[in-house]
């Protein structure tokens, strides 16, 4: 199979004459379609998509396992659920969980096609006219999404919700949410999965599955809240198109990056500062 094929952004990003991103695109140093191994195939996908639970549920199983075991010998009396539903407890499984998805991931890349890791999923360094563009464009979607009425059976708390323990849980989830989540959920489904149903399928098939099996992915943390999946869904397609317009995975994640910190930073001075989280969020 041949590589993926490059999209073209139309002008004004383009240049007039020659067709080549004028700011906008893959920068100049991607290796070329020819140079590149043959792609992946649909079978690495699957593999993906079973691995991924998989990973999940091996991650919960050992640490629960491991609390368990050393509970005693640390004297610790914390109840397993209670312990489970730390923010920071969550966060550090959520972390191995993408660690395992990133070691995955570079293996069947690398491993798999021997094709390199960073121009096989578009990642490479973004253009300054890039960068700008893709910040304007995440607050402008978390500001929609901000504002956006309610058209969904809705509720005050959810899984998510229920971290915001603290003013230290909060910062700590502020800092994941914008550094290692955009950029790891970014690089599993508009770089990785993006890129091999847009080889298979084309890039509109591409654009709605992983924007679909990105809302899906959040159905948990937002369970009984359905207008903020509803919200969600809109907002993994607007990534997915913005992967598609663009064709390249760096826009999308300094996207994602700043839809959060705009509402991560609405979050924080409603609360004053993360100080009043009880009396804004209702804990």
């Amino acid at each position: 199979m041949s590589d993926l094929p490059a999209i073209e952004v139309k002008s004004p990003l383009n240049d007039q004459n020659t067709g080549t991103p004028a700011g906008d695109g893959l920068s100049s140093n991607a290796p070329s379609e020819a140079s590149l191994p043959p792609a992946w195939k649909i079978r690495d996908l699957i593999a993906y998509l079973i691995f991924a639970p998989m990973s999940f549920l091996l991650v919960q199983a050992v640490a629960v396992f491991g609390y368990g075991l050393l509970r005693p010998w640390l004297g610790l009396n914390l109840p397993v659920e209670l312990v489970f539903r730390s923010a920071y407890m969550v966060l550090g499984l959520q972390a191995v969980f993408l660690l395992f998805q990133f070691g995955f991931i570079y293996f069947l890349v690398v491993g798999g096609t021997r094709r390199p890791f960073w121009a096989s999923l578009r990642l490479t360094r973004p253009t300054g006219r890039l960068i700008r563009r893709s910040l304007l464009a995440g607050l402008g979607l978390a500001l929609a999404v901000r504002f956006a009425p309610t058209l969904l059976p809705d509720k005050e708390t959810f899984p998510l919700h229920d971290q915001f323990t603290s003013p230290g849980a909060a910062i700590a989830i502020a800092t994941f949410a914008v550094t290692l989540a955009p950029f790891m959920e970014e690089l599993i489904f508009r770089g990785f999965i993006f890129a091999i149903l847009e080889k298979t399928f084309g890039v509109t098939t591409a654009v709605v599955t992983s924007a679909t099996l990105f809302a899906l992915s959040h159905v948990p943390e937002y369970w009984g809240a359905w207008n903020h999946v509803l919200l969600v869904s809109l907002v993994g397609l607007a990534l997915s198109l913005t992967r598609a317009r663009t064709g390249s995975l760096a826009s999308p994640i300094l996207m994602h990056a700043a839809y959060n910190f705009v509402l991560i930073t609405f979050l924080y001075f409603e609360t004053d500062g993360f100080q009043n989280l009880a009396v804004t969020l209702g804990n």
